[in-house]
């Protein structure tokens, strides 16, 4: 079985607990080196830097497989070719190719790079044009961009792509929409200028990686892994 959770600290306390009985069953005795003390939950990828960055070597001591939404895209990208990530590297990657060192070297670039939503409060938000963000809350825009103007999976565009104005602004008359035709254009705005500025960085946010998933299970083809997955899938924490 495989058991996503959204949440970082509520996917850690069940495998704490296995590991714990799987300790007993076998006679042993529960040691702080395979438990809480060993980890920071407070990183979604810490706790799992024993766990393979690739479905393609995983084995049956790993399951049950209980990992984060983020661990799994990790898994994902590293089981379709080239990696998302190769692009954002400064060399630290291409030096540790496999196991527990790239991994680490990964969480590490993770936490450089991604954009999220406390990055884009404090290097993202105070750049943009004050005309454009001061009747509209940062946490709104970037929820917009993240889950609508590139991830509305309702739209009819491709999944590896993102909404054209006139797809975003034609949002607004949905029944369920809360947001005016003005405040979409400024919002698609602050998002062109969003996305200029992540390229010069070399950032990225989630999406971005898993718009290049969906392009990338095309191209290699994607049967093999989803055949494998979707029987045991389990995910938890909807609401988070």
């Amino acid at each position: 079985m495989l058991k996503l959770f959204l949440h970082p600290v509520r996917c850690f306390l069940p495998f704490v607990c296995l590991v714990y009985i799987s300790s007993f069953l076998c006679g042993g005795e529960y040691s702080s080196k395979t438990g809480i003390d060993m980890y920071d939950i407070g990183d979604s990828l810490n706790a799992f830097s024993d766990i393979p960055d690739s479905f393609k070597n995983i084995t049956q001591k790993h399951y049950p497989l209980i990992i984060t939404f983020q661990k799994f895209l990790v898994m994902l990208d590293g089981s379709l070719g080239n990696s998302f990530f190769d692009k954002f590297d400064d060399g630290e990657l291409s030096l540790k190719r496999t196991g527990v060192s790239r991994s680490f070297a990964l969480q590490t670039l993770i936490r450089k790079k991604e954009v999220t939503y406390p990055r884009f409060l404090s290097s993202y938000w105070p750049h943009f044009n004050t005309q454009l963000t001061k009747k509209l809350d940062s946490s709104v825009v970037f929820t917009e961009i993240i889950s609508h103007l590139k991830g509305d999976i309702t739209s009819n565009v491709p999944f590896d792509s993102w909404l054209d104005r006139e797809a975003y602004v034609g949002l607004s008359e949905r029944r369920a929409s809360s947001l005016n035709c003005d405040a979409r254009e400024i919002i698609y705005d602050i998002f062109l200028a969003y996305e200029k500025t992540k390229r010069r960085n070399r950032e990225f946010d989630m999406s971005d990686l898993v718009c290049d998933l969906h392009r990338r299970a095309r191209v290699y083809g994607r049967n093999a892994i989803l055949l494998k997955l979707l029987p045991g899938v389990l995910i938890s924490d909807l609401k988070i």
